[in-house]
């Protein structure tokens, strides 16, 4: 099933703020969107990708490059709304190396 996606108004402002080229910025957003729109429930329900077994939350790293530079990219998503097709991108947290 694809979702909808949300993000979280702080967490588009922490993109936008994010020092990559125009390049890697779009890459970002576009795997960012197919990532957590298209992720399968058996990630989504898989006990190691949730800070608790019953939370509405579930977490995944990207990693990708800019230029020559490392950069990694933790993303939490609450999909207590994917019974009605919604993902909310609630944080996300870039290291650039």
């Amino acid at each position: 099933m694809r979702y909808s996606l949300e993000f979280r108004e702080s967490v588009r402002d922490y993109l936008r703020q994010l020092p990559l080229s125009r390049t890697a910025r779009v890459k970002l957003n576009t795997r960012l969107i197919a990532l957590t729109a298209e992720v399968p429930d058996s990630f989504r329900s898989d006990p190691e990708n949730r800070p608790e077994p019953t939370s509405r939350f579930y977490h995944f790293t990207y990693l990708f490059r800019d230029a020559n530079r490392s950069c990694t990219l933790y993303v939490v998503v609450d999909d207590s709304s994917a019974a009605y097709g919604v993902m909310s991108i609630v944080y996300v947290d870039c290291q650039i190396g």
